[in-house]
């Protein structure tokens, strides 16, 4: 069942950006992968990758296009105005002019700067589709574990009321054997104050329970007035935790921001590579065409028109021979920034083994728990049955009795905060590696 719903939740279908936003009614019902459909559709942090996503794509198509350069520039002009001689009179004149021309260019050589400027733009397009996923993984574990922190918490409210019922069942015990003199009105006081402790409690836990569905609700960016969560706490298919190396292999594999630290070194050489070209010169062919035409100032109503036609074309070289090092100092910033993604991608590594590992010992540790923290509910459930039934026969004594209700609420407690810590630590350990599940 769990990990069904992980690989719904990993094969979440992506939202388009700008569909309709999820309308809250009063009170929502959740399964783990709508609330985590509702994340991805509403939180602003995703579309803000998504955006920086487009704009990566269009860099690339600049890039692309900047190997040609094609430019249309029209101009016109026109004026009016009066001349008048000494000795004649005033006369109205006006002039007309205008002028278009269109240049395109290819460039045929750059020292690769051309190209290398396409490759880097296309990295760049790659590392914000990998930002974007790794926010999403983010988003996703946040609302995963909030979940189950709900789910945890209604358990340890579940186990509270049920260690009340045993406590009011001793009390109600208590005064019985008080009134019949069996039993002295301390012990009566001493039970109800261990009642109004228990329940103390259990309001504490309420209202930790309503701030971790505040903390879920804050994650999906909705407002209702109440949440209910479908799911329930079960475990099936838990992965197989033996071959640690296998888990390391897969999270170097799996992983989006790893896979960005391996792109970023790819794109530092390719900076170093940009830099270089700086050395060579450009060659290109250019080509241009032109008509411009222009009425001088003249009077008497002639507006004729003087059109004249140009055209041609060659190739043309540029070559910066001397720039004052500033080359030079561009390819040594590009090799020392690329030796620095080198010692980061090798820092990351190391922290991602030290991660995949302590995750794996983690679930280790907690499987092995799992049984005998179930052996100790029942033990404790059993023991202060027994218990309570031989006080109420008068060979157990009150403070038997409240040892034994003590262990019972101490086993019940910790019994329901390590479900969620097993399945939360299960669940850790496949995004630590990055696993991406697909439900076929």
């Amino acid at each position: 069942m769990m990990w069904w719903m992980c690989a719904l939740a990993w094969a979440a279908p992506e939202v388009e950006r700008g569909t309709p936003r999820f309308e809250p009614s009063a009170e929502i019902e959740l399964s783990l992968v709508r609330a985590i459909e509702i994340a991805l559709e509403q939180n602003p942090e995703v579309d803000t990758e998504v955006f920086a996503e487009q704009l990566a794509a269009i860099e690339t198509r600049r890039a692309k296009l900047d190997r040609f350069s094609l430019t249309v520039d029209a101009a016109s002009d026109w004026g009016a105005g009066v001349v008048k001689a000494p000795d004649q009179d005033a006369v109205a004149t006006d002039a007309f002019s205008y002028s278009l021309e269109t240049r395109a260019g290819w460039t045929l050589f750059s020292g690769g700067a051309i190209q290398n400027s396409i490759r880097s733009a296309e990295i760049g397009e790659r590392i914000a589709a990998l930002d974007r996923q790794q926010v999403e993984r983010e988003l996703i574990r946040a609302v995963y574990l909030a979940y189950w922190n709900i789910q945890g918490l209604e358990a340890e409210i579940a186990a509270a009321r049920e260690s009340l019922d045993s406590t009011d069942e001793a009390l109600k015990i208590i005064i019985a054997k008080e009134q019949a003199g069996l039993a002295a009105t301390l012990d009566v006081n001493r039970s109800t104050v261990d009642l109004l402790s228990g329940q103390g409690e259990l309001i504490s836990l309420e209202a930790e329970l309503y701030g971790a569905e505040q903390d879920l609700l804050q994650l999906l960016h909705v407002q209702p007035t109440g949440v209910r969560l479908t799911d329930s706490i079960e475990r099936e298919d838990a992965p197989s935790i033996a071959d640690a190396q296998a888990w390391v292999d897969r999270a170097k594999d799996s992983r989006p921001d790893f896979a960005g630290w391996r792109e970023r070194r790819k794109q530092a050489e390719v900076a170093r590579k940009l830099a270089i070209s700086g050395y060579f010169p450009t060659v290109g062919l250019q080509a241009y065409a032109g008509m411009e035409a222009e009425s001088p100032l003249i009077a008497d109503g002639d507006r004729e028109l003087r059109p004249t036609i140009s055209a041609g074309g060659g190739l043309y070289f540029s070559w910066n021979a001397f720039d004052w090092l500033r080359t030079r100092d561009a390819v040594e910033s590009a090799r020392i920034r690329e030796k620095q993604v080198d010692a980061t991608l090798a820092s990351q590594e190391l922290a991602l083994e030290t991660d995949v590992r302590q995750a794996l010992e983690t679930v280790r540790s907690l499987r092995e728990r799992s049984e005998l923290v179930e052996k100790r509910i029942e033990l404790a459930r059993d023991n202060l049955k027994i218990v309570r039934d031989l006080y109420a026969q008068g060979s157990a004594s009150l403070l038997e009795l409240f040892d034994a209700q003590a262990a019972f609420r101490s086993a019940s407690s910790q019994r329901a905060a390590f479900q969620v810590s097993l399945v939360n630590a299960e669940y850790e350990l496949l995004w630590t590696v990055g696993e991406r599940f697909v439900q076929n």
